[in-house]
């Protein structure tokens, strides 16, 4: 059950989503990120083979044949290289150079569709597709991704006037037209593989990877859990130490609670005896009353809670006697004045009374509270008697 409550802790659940989130990426991301290294890499590498081929072309078509033929040097120019005196023509040249790089790794190949009768061969269709594309884009370089290689080609362009008159005139032509500066001749091509072992490197890494993370989550779990552990129990004992510093607090606070309690009882049985204390709503309804205003007046808390507060009103005092005590405590102040109330045998008592609005703890009134002192004093119960008269 203890193990069951760590494991689906909130801080392990969180840890273990974690975990899995980064394992995923580990999964999606590395693999497609070392993909894409490696085919810009070789796609790079092979594009500045490509151009190099390309230079070289141009460099021996410009600076070697044209000199030879504008300066009217006696070297043949022709596809047998072991001939004496005799130079490739530029094209044959790049056939010899593609050859020598071309291995295991690099292949580079000149092709065309109008070959040299000598050089007869034919297309792939996917040859075919690229020099289609190159003819319609002659200034683009085309890239394609096959399987493990990648394919890079550049258009063979008719670069100059000697470049095109040699064609047009050479004798191993096969072909029925004149071709222009400019056009495209063939394609350049050469494939490229992709690291071999890239896969390879590729499952090492991301193994690697998920090793690491492993551990991490491991160790990060272990560690978890052993504070957690650790943790309840230091808990456990400061309980126990709080438990056992408190128990005496809370006994004596038990106690004094009590004591309290008894005061508080004894307090209110003085009160009720001693003080003639009433309580009303905001509408002047007794909602309290002590017993020595109940043994005063003669009613009884039964029958006087729920009751106008005007029910021991004596009949000598009038209405406008009672309007300024209502003006000032509606003003949410303290009225004090001396009241005439009849008993319920319909006698009569005087009090000096103080009334004053309740407030409860929001500031809000919700009724009223009076507190009387009884008059015992017959020469001032005369007084107070001659002066209802007069008014």
């Amino acid at each position: 059950m203890e193990f069951k409550k760590i494991f689906f802790d909130k801080g392990i659940i969180l840890t273990l989503f974690v975990y899995i989130g980064m394992t995923i990426g580990v999964y999606n991301y590395i693999p497609y990120q070392l993909s894409q290294n490696a085919y810009e890499t070789a796609k790079l590498e092979g594009l500045i083979i490509l151009n190099s081929l390309a230079s070289t072309r141009e460099f021996y078509n410009t600076e070697v044949i044209e000199k030879i033929i504008n300066n009217h040097v006696k070297i043949d120019i022709g596809t047998d290289i072991n001939k004496p005196n005799t130079i490739p023509y530029p094209a044959t040249l790049l056939h010899y150079v593609s050859e020598h790089i071309s291995n295991k790794n690099v292949t580079a190949k000149l092709y065309s569709e109008y070959p040299f009768k000598n050089r007869i061969n034919t297309l792939t269709e996917n040859e075919k597709k690229i020099l289609a594309t190159l003819k319609e884009y002659p200034n683009t370089t085309f890239y394609e991704l096959q399987n493990d290689k990648i394919v890079i080609a550049k258009p063979d362009i008719m670069i100059n006037k000697t470049c095109v008159e040699c064609h047009n005139s050479h004798p191993q032509k096969n072909w029925d037209f004149d071709w222009e500066v400019g056009d495209v001749r063939g394609i350049l091509k050469i494939d490229i593989p992709i690291d071999p072992t890239l896969q390879e490197h590729i499952d090492d890494t991301v193994f690697n990877i998920l090793f690491m993370l492993f551990s991490v989550f491991v160790i990060s779990i272990s560690y978890y859990i052993y504070n957690s552990v650790k943790n309840k129990k230091k808990l456990e004992v400061q309980n126990k130490i709080l438990k056992k510093e408190y128990s005496c607090t809370f006994k004596e606070l038990n106690t004094t609670n009590v004591e309290l309690e008894d005061s508080l009882v004894q307090i209110k049985n003085i009160f009720n005896k001693h003080i003639i204390f009433s309580k009303t709503d905001v509408f002047g309804r007794i909602t309290e009353v002590s017993d020595i205003f109940c043994e005063i007046c003669g009613y009884t808390k039964e029958e006087l809670i729920g009751k106008p507060h005007n029910i021991i009103r004596h009949k000598d005092m009038s209405k406008e006697a009672f309007k300024d005590l209502w003006n000032t405590i509606e003003a949410d102040k303290t009225w004090t004045g001396f009241v005439k109330n009849k008993t319920k045998t319909y006698g009569y008592y005087w009090v000096e009374a103080v009334v004053s609005p309740n407030m409860d703890i929001d500031g809000k009134k919700i009724g009223y509270i009076s507190l009387r002192t009884l008059i015992t004093d017959t020469h001032k119960i005369q007084e107070l008697n001659k002066s209802l008269k007069n008014d």
